[in-house]
Parts: structure tokens; C-alpha cells; sequence
């Protein structure tokens, strides 16, 4: 959860958040913190099409009931750099993002949803807009975690509009009780352009609940091509 001002919990299984917040979008938003993500990188959904992580400033208000779970949110919204959308937390024009999730628990280790949004995101324009919609799915057992998101893209402009989709299958299996590997597939493609994968391998070990060491080595496989795999070691510390 981001720096929420105001959260506000009923009997009946209702919320109501204010202030800056990690946006309910597909599954990835529930790992922005370190210590929640089992891998070191993101998924290529959230790397390419959220800017790294999509937190905001606005409203919240999420509930569940029997088998189905929602989010409805009013924020600010995605900005813009040259023309490209940028994850910033002030307002940059005259005019709201607004979007929704809504999942379904067919069982308690089973989740499916869908996610919309969509909002102005260039300086003084509120009539281009940007919008996201994408679909996830989620199996987690014991030992074993199953994760596979799909996310279009459509960002409009004065100049041009475009179309872009990313996907990503991710697998997490604990091998003991203190480790664990995981292993993630991604697939980026804009328009027009040649795709971009992302193979990704990490080995993780817990030495207590609140300590945590992750190893994990990506290849990259972007057109143009580019020696660009990536090698990361982190260590966790939580309090």
C-alpha cells in the first residue's frame, strides 16, 4: 500500500482509501514493495507498461462479497515526458485517470481478474488519452506460486496513436522452507516494431523472516540487438 492519508474499514468488508496509493491494476501492484517481490526486476507488464510501478494520488474504494473482490479508483494519473507516459504523482492536467479491477475466487488458492484504466496523460490535453486493460490469473499453493498477466496498451496524441500488449508467465517454487527459485517469461510488443523477451532466472534464501538474499540473472532479447543481460544480487531487510 503507498502513503494512504485516510483508510477507512467497514463490517461488511468495504474500504475506502485517500491519498497516495499502490494502484489495483492486474496482480503486480501487490509486490511494488522489496520485500513482497520474489525476483529483483519487475515483470515486463510492469516495466514497460507502467513506467516501472504505478502508484497515485486520488480515491479507492475496494470490497469483497462471496467470491468476487473489487477496486474502483479516481486518480490523477500518468504524466508525460517527451511525449512518452512517466509514473508522477501530481497532476498535469485539468482531468482524472479513473479505472477498475474485478476479481473472481473460484477457490481459495484461484484467482482470476480484469483490470481497465483510462485517463488523459499529456500536459494541458485532456483530450488524448491513455488506457490500459489486461487480464490476470493466479494459482498459489504451499510450495508452489503461478502468476501470468496480459496487458494492452493504446496511448493517443496529436501525432500519433499507439498500440502496444505485454504478457508475462511467472513460477515461484519454494525448494525448502528458507529457499526458493523462480523463473519468469516476457513478451513486449509495440506496434509495428520487432518484439522484446525477457528470460529470467532468481534463487532466493530466507535466513530469518525478516532477511532475505536473491540472486537473479535476466536475458534480454531487444531489437535492435544489444548486450544487455542482466546479473543482480539484493539483500533484504525488513523491520
Amino acid at each position: 500500500m503507498g502513503q494512504t492519508l485516510l483508510n477507512i474499514k467497514t463490517r461488511n468488508n468495504l474500504n475506502f482509501q485517500i491519498g497516495l496509493i499502490d494502484m489495483p491494476f492486474g496482480l503486480d501492484w501487490k509486490f511494488f514493495a522489496t520485500p513482497d517481490r520474489k525476483t529483483i526486476t519487475p515483470p515486463i507488464t510492469t516495466e514497460k507498461l507502467f513506467d516501472g510501478g504505478w502508484s497515485d494520488i486520488g480515491v479507492n474504494f475496494s470490497g469483497n462479497s462471496g467470491k468476487l473482490n473489487f477496486n474502483f479508483y479516481v486518480v490523477n494519473g500518468f504524466g508525460e515526458d517527451k511525449g512518452s507516459p512517466v509514473n508522477q504523482i501530481q497532476d498535469n492536467n485539468n482531468a482524472k485517470t479513473s479505472g477498475a479491477r474485478i476479481g473472481f475466487t473460484p477457490s481459495k488458492n484461484l484467482e482470476a481478474g480484469i483490470s481497465f484504466m483510462q485517463g488523459p496523460y499529456l500536459d494541458n490535453n485532456n483530450s488524448d488519452l491513455l488506457s490500459r486493460t489486461g487480464f490476470d490469473f493466479s494459482y498459489t499453493s504451499d510450495r508452489l506460486q503461478v502468476k501470468a498477466e496480459y496487458i494492452k496498451g493504446t496511448e493517443e496524441s496529436p501525432v500519433k496513436t499507439k498500440n502496444s500488449m505485454a504478457t508475462y508467465l511467472h513460477l515461484t517454487k519454494e525448494i525448502s522452507k528458507k529457499l526458493y527459485t523462480a523463473v519468469r517469461f516476457g513478451y513486449y510488443k509495440e506496434e509495428k516494431l520487432k518484439p522484446e523477451k525477457r528470460y529470467t532466472l532468481a534463487l532466493g534464501k530466507n535466513f530469518t523472516d525478516d532477511t532475505r538474499c536473491t540472486a537473479e540473472y535476466q536475458i534480454r532479447r531487444e531489437s535492435p540487438s544489444v548486450k544487455n543481460n542482466l546479473f543482480s544480487m539484493q539483500v533484504v531487510v525488513s523491520f
